[in-house]
């Protein structure tokens, strides 16, 4: 035999021996197939080997089954919480990637701008460039005319003066 302690409040300093006795009779019958393994006494519960061992057995099974239930509910609550930091850390990857989208894009017309400005100066250019070659052009023609009007006048003057001699 075997002997287990009565818990705190069953035994003659509880409600008094009749519940306790009748508690762990009741307790013994369900937990053992065979009622006749064990007796209560005041204090103490007397078991023989086979009845204590498979109580223990189904100590050790509850105490497992809760374990997992408590290492259940933990694991879900850090995976809950493993959860929520990932989004968190998501939504502010979204947002940095987002800055960083607006960013090149404004850089982008940036460049685009500067490209056009560039572009607008050397059409600018190519166009006061074309004035002055049209500007020398006309100056260069009229300067040929002027020379060749002068040239006209020379012979036309020399013509006369050998006209004259």
């Amino acid at each position: 035999y075997r002997s287990l302690l009565l818990p705190l409040g069953l035994g003659s300093s509880g409600a008094g021996p009749a519940l306790s006795r009748s508690a762990m009779i009741q307790f013994l019958d369900v937990a053992l197939e065979n009622a006749g393994d064990g007796q209560v006494g005041r204090t103490k519960v007397f078991l023989k080997d086979q009845a204590y061992d498979h109580l223990e057995q189904a100590r050790v099974q509850a105490l497992a089954t809760q374990g997992l239930l408590v290492q259940t509910f933990a694991r879900g609550c850090l995976g809950t919480r493993r959860a929520s930091y990932l989004l968190r850390r998501r939504q502010h990857l979204r947002q940095v990637r987002q800055a960083m989208r607006q960013r090149i894009a404004k850089q982008v017309r940036y460049q685009q701008m500067l490209l056009g400005a560039y572009r607008l100066s050397v059409l600018l250019r190519c166009q006061q460039q074309e004035r002055s070659l049209h500007e020398v052009d006309e100056g260069a023609e009229h300067a040929l005319l002027s020379y060749q009007l002068v040239a006209e006048r020379r012979e036309a003057e020399h013509r006369e003066a050998e006209r004259l001699e």
